[in-house]
């Protein structure tokens, strides 16, 4: 991503959830609001698709539809300043259904990033911190190595941090009463 389309059309002055809400969230290109500063995000490579894709297919077949996994779905992790993202993946409860464009932290059992070269870092620090401090009970990290994909799952947010739970290349999800045992070859395919 060049600097200039990060910048490019980004306002100099904060941006309110309202304003979010009447425009930057209804654009074309992709966009989190981070203390109120909106960010354009990277588009997404097929791979990232795919896994995010098996891997909600995985998840609501093995609840029977009681989770739902919803790709690229605004999260509002903070309301002052604004903190909306945009994980690849989204699990909430049927009970918990998002109405509108946004899901609130709250409603959320599992954020999902798949990480990349662009957005490893952010997805590592930054977004470790955020989805924490929104106590979402559980992150799911997806590396996608040629020779060897891996999984790391973050769990028990304390203090805007979380505990890894566990890494490798399978991993049990513990989410919403449910027990989901994922491996590498059920979502890197």
């Amino acid at each position: 991503m060049s600097s200039f389309a990060a910048v490019a059309d980004v306002p100099h002055h904060f941006v309110s959830l309202i304003e979010w809400d009447s425009d930057w969230s209804r654009r074309e290109a992709r966009y989190e609001l981070v203390d109120g500063h909106p960010i354009m995000t990277p588009s997404e490579s097929f791979d990232t698709v795919r896994a995010a894709w098996h891997l909600g297919h995985l998840i609501e077949s093995a609840t029977r539809g009681r989770l739902l996994a919803t790709p690229t779905f605004d999260v509002l992790l903070r309301k002052d300043p604004p903190l909306i993202r945009v994980p690849d993946l989204v699990i909430v409860s049927r009970e918990q259904t998002p109405s509108g464009n946004r899901a609130t932290a709250d409603a959320v059992s599992l954020v999902v990033e798949v990480l990349s070269p662009t957005t490893r870092a952010t997805d590592l620090g930054r977004k470790r911190h955020d989805y924490g401090g929104a106590s979402i009970p559980a992150y799911l990290l997806l590396e996608l190595h040629p020779s060897r994909p891996t999984f790391t799952l973050l769990t028990d947010p304390v203090d805007g941090d979380y505990r890894v739970e566990s890494a490798g290349d399978s991993v049990v999800l513990h989410i919403a009463g449910h027990e989901i045992p994922v491996h590498a070859d059920d979502v890197f395919r």
